[in-house]
């Protein structure tokens, strides 16, 4: 229903595109004054993770949300980057008949773009979410880390903004907050799969689309309301980088040396064989040759329950 509208939202309005900066924060802000707060969470990876997720958070003090774009940027790509993989199971987004996530490059430099909608097709409803605090994800977006040996910097901002305008549906908001109210006119085109017999007027399966060639159309009208003139309020996202550390053979992220590293590197030399996710870490003892042998396994035995000495890792940048 909303989609004619929304077309002009993604093709003339990203030239309305503002970032806002602030600092990073784990929840909705509270001035009483803001209409939306969108925020990003943080979350902690290490060099080479692909798929992390991270989420985003909105919340609607009055209104029932039913459609809206939003956009985010790396402050640095080289060490983190997006892909278009969307995650909303179990968020505010779950259900939604249109959602497009898309990776784009303007002006050289690279954002992701979450353009969503709650209802598009005329034979069935789906609501949008009405006021709500954001406990719940609006949606879980995918990152990955490069694979970089050397530490160049230990966290990556990832700034939001929106795109007017954010769309509403009923109940209706106090039209007297908005500059844009208005009942609009929303043409739906259909066209035929499945003609019986061939060549006749009978159509046993029909689709709704969205450009030429449609057989039908259905024209309707609906009262909607844009945000134009919003007070919207983006807090940016963090991931924190988490740099290998000498020893800390099983990843984990506290960066600790411990009885899962020494586990993780008896089953990597004598049961699984699995390879080790960063080998140079492994290699404990000291020795130029980036193996990791019995000579490791003896030395992580020593730094742990003998001499507590430290453990060697030769690789430049591990710690």
């Amino acid at each position: 229903m909303f989609f004619s509208n929304l077309l002009r939202t993604v093709f003339v309005s990203t030239l309305l595109t503002v970032f806002c900066l602030h600092g990073p924060s784990q929840s909705a802000h509270a001035d009483p004054e803001v209409d939306i707060d969108i925020w990003v969470g943080s979350v902690v990876g290490q060099p080479g993770d692909s798929g992390l997720e991270i989420p985003v958070y909105l919340t609607n003090h009055t209104d029932t949300v039913s459609a809206f774009e939003l956009q985010f940027q790396m402050d640095d790509p080289s060490v983190a980057t997006f892909t278009a993989d969307l995650d909303t199971v179990g968020t505010l987004l779950s259900g939604w008949q249109y959602l497009s996530c898309r990776v784009l490059t303007l002006d050289e430099e690279e954002f992701l773009r979450l353009t969503a909608i709650a209802n598009i097709d005329s034979g069935s409803c789906v609501p949008g979410f009405g006021p709500q605090s954001g406990e719940v994800p609006l949606a879980r977006l995918s990152v990955s880390l490069a694979n970089l040996p050397v530490p160049t910097v230990d966290s990556v901002e990832i700034n939001v903004s929106y795109i007017p305008p954010i769309e509403f549906e009923p109940p209706w908001p106090d039209t007297s907050e908005y500059d844009s109210c208005a009942w609009v006119m929303d043409t739906a085109y259909y066209r035929c799969n499945f003609w019986v017999p061939p060549d006749t007027c009978q159509c046993l399966d029909w689709s709704r689309v969205y450009e030429p060639p449609y057989d039908s159309l259905h024209t309707d009208s609906t009262f909607q309301c844009w945000g134009d003139s919003l007070v919207v309020h983006t807090t940016p996202g963090y991931i924190r980088i988490l740099f290998p550390v000498c020893g800390n053979i099983d990843g984990s992220l506290d960066g600790l040396v411990t009885m899962g590293d020494l586990t993780l590197l008896i089953d990597h030399l004598f049961i699984s064989l699995e390879p080790l996710r960063w080998p140079s870490i492994g290699n404990v003892d000291g020795s130029s040759d980036d193996l990791v042998t019995m000579g490791d396994l003896t030395k992580l035995i020593d730094h742990l329950f003998i001499s507590l000495d430290d453990l060697e890792c030769p690789m430049n940048g591990v710690m």
